[in-house]
């Protein structure tokens, strides 16, 4: 079999003692793995395989996404710093995904949309991740374009499950709409930490509906909430910690005059520090 042979032969490379005229040829196996597990439709072991190895031709990341191996294509795409397309990708996936969760509603297929929910998770996780990645890395302009885009296709697709009207599914079309409510609130209280609270608040009561605003009000006022703590706590402690320098200056000040219990000595050093003059 081909495929066992490129792999047997791959096994016998080691990348950190690769001489540089065997580079090409490593490369050239390392594409023809990819294409053949590709073609043979094993699509499961080709982000496993990918993990194995550090190099990788950017002609892979093609032939992953001819052969739909979505999180073999993501890894490519963030491991060569193509974040913008490893986030486009993610969000297309997830859109897709809903596409399908609304077909199984309408379909009234309850496995379907059962196994699509799980699908559904896995896809919004992929995008938080690459979304708190990324805001470690770029600027906060591309850190809340990322993030209110994938706010943004919630609250869109939100919208399109209320005026889902199913008749004998409406257990489904409710729990749907439970789903990405939630999920909302767990994009806005993670965002948060990555996100002026200030934008996120201007962004849901300025850019959606009255009625969403209402719904997500208690989140926002509780992530308002703890900013505001947040920041009463940083400034207590800011002027504690000024407080409690400036009393030990003074109080070693006034040891240095006076002698205290500890029989603190006087020396050149302190009194410099400090200023002191020999009374």
């Amino acid at each position: 079999c081909q495929l066992e042979y490129v792999e047997t032969v791959l096994e016998g490379f080691k990348e950190d003692e690769l001489p540089p005229n065997l580079m090409d040829t490593y490369l050239f196996l390392l594409t023809t793995h990819i294409d053949l597990l590709c073609k043979l439709n094993k699509i499961d072991e080709i982000l496993p395989n990918l993990k194995k190895r550090q190099a990788y031709p950017i002609d892979c990341i093609t032939k992953c996404l001819e052969a739909k191996a979505y999180d073999a294509a993501i890894y490519l795409y963030n491991t060569t710093g193509k974040i913008d397309d490893s986030f486009n990708l993610s969000v297309n996936i997830l859109k897709e995904t809903f596409d399908d969760l609304f077909k199984a509603v309408r379909a009234k297929d309850v496995n379907g949309y059962t196994n699509l929910i799980r699908v559904h998770k896995v896809n919004l996780d992929r995008c938080m991740s690459i979304c708190k990645d990324n805001s470690d890395k770029s600027d906060s302009a591309d850190t809340e374009q990322m993030w209110f885009k994938l706010l943004q296709i919630f609250y869109s697709t939100l919208n399109e499950a209320r005026e889902l009207k199913v008749v004998e599914s409406e257990e489904m079309v409710s729990d749907l709409q439970v789903t990405i409510s939630t999920n909302i609130k767990t994009i806005l209280n993670i965002m948060n930490s990555y996100v002026s609270i200030k934008t996120i608040i201007q962004f849901v009561t300025m850019n959606q509906k009255q009625a969403e605003y209402k719904e997500f009000k208690e989140i926002l006022k509780t992530m308002l909430f703890t900013y505001t703590l947040y920041n009463n706590i940083l400034h207590c402690t800011r002027k504690l910690i000024s407080r409690t320098v400036r009393r030990s200056e003074e109080e070693y000040t006034r040891e240095l005059r006076i002698g205290n219990v500890y029989h603190l000595l006087k020396c050149e050093e302190c009194e410099k520090e400090f200023d002191i003059e020999e009374k």
